[in-house]
Order: structure tokens, then C-alpha cells, then sequence
């Protein structure tokens, strides 16, 4: 069974990337002798958006298909694929990212060479089909829950490294 990527979601994030970079490029080019702090806070807040947009879409790039030997996995910017057996995997746990308008799933799929694989349910139209696929196949470890709770200190430790439970 494929995933149905929702293709939205990184229009939408580049869309959010060209629009604070080129605000950012219009100040520094208007204004090139503004140091005062709210332009340097302005322009450390625009960053911090562009890269962390930049970031999630490095991060969610990726397509599956669950397969009866293992897992495909499609890189939807490289425009390559890879299949992973299910010997090769360590297997995958779920979590909840909540947020003040919806809580959205996760499964996070883990490999024994130490790729880690995030699916967003925001990220596939059929997100309860993979759910379901994942638990039908035996051969897919499920490890646990990823404990994910959105708080500021939690946001900028993430903001190098996401922390992964069964890494």
C-alpha cells in the first residue's frame, strides 16, 4: 500500500520560505544602516522561520510504500527511492504532536543502521491506511510511544537535532 503524500503541505512551507527571505532581503536592501534591535530581532526571527520550514521539508521529503518484504522508501526531492527490508529495520513507534487547534499522529520509523523516518499524519491524505499497514505486518517492531510535547524549551533544543525515543 502507498502513501497518499499530501503535496500541499511543502508548496505551502516554500511559499513560507520566498516570502520572509525576500521581506528580509527588501530591509537589508532599504535600510542598510538600520542596526537598531528590532531589526536585528526582526531579522533573527525571519531566520529562525525560513530554517526551520527549510528543515521540515528536508526532514518530511519522503513518500512509502508497505510492501510485503519491507518498506520503500521515496525521496520525493531526490526523485529516488530505497527499499528496506524489514530485516533491516528496527521497527516504529507512534506519537502525538499536539497543538491548540488539532492533535496530530506520528509514526516514526526506525532502521538498524540509524535512518530515522518521520511520517506526519498532515503529511499523507491516507495516514490511518499506513497506520493500519504498519500494525498488519508482524515483522514491523512496534517499539512504543514517542513522548512529544510542544513547549519553547523542547522547540529550540529541536532546533539542531530532534530527540527520537528508540534511536
Amino acid at each position: 500500500m502507498k502513501g497518499r503524500f499530501n503535496f500541499l503541505i511543502p508548496v505551502l512551507r516554500l511559499i513560507g520560505i520566498v516570502a520572509p527571505s525576500l521581506f528580509l532581503y527588501i530591509v537589508i536592501v532599504s535600510f542598510p544602516q538600520s542596526g537598531d534591535i528590532w531589526s536585528i530581532f526582526v531579522f533573527f526571527l525571519l531566520g529562525l522561520v525560513v530554517y526551520r520550514l527549510v528543515r521540515s521539508i528536508v526532514q518530511q521529503r519522503f513518500n512509502f510504500e508497505i510492501i510485503e518484504s519491507g518498506v520503500e522508501v521515496i525521496d520525493l526531492v531526490g526523485i529516488r527511492s530505497k527499499f528496506i527490508p524489514y530485516q533491516s529495520l528496527k521497527g516504529y513507534s507512534k506519537g502525538v504532536t499536539k497543538t491548540r487547534l488539532y492533535d496530530f499522529k506520528e509514526l516514526i520509523l526506525y532502521s538498524k543502521n540509524g535512518d530515522v523516518y518521520q511520517i506526519s499524519q498532515y503529511c499523507f491524505f491516507n495516514f490511518s491506511k499506513l497506520e493500519e499497514e504498519f500494525k498488519k505486518h508482524k515483522e514491523l517492531n512496534f517499539l512504543g510511544q514517542e513522548r512529544i510535547k510542544w513547549t519553547f524549551e523542547i522547540a529550540m533544543r529541536d532546533l539542531i537535532n530532534r530527540q527520537y525515543r528508540f534511536r
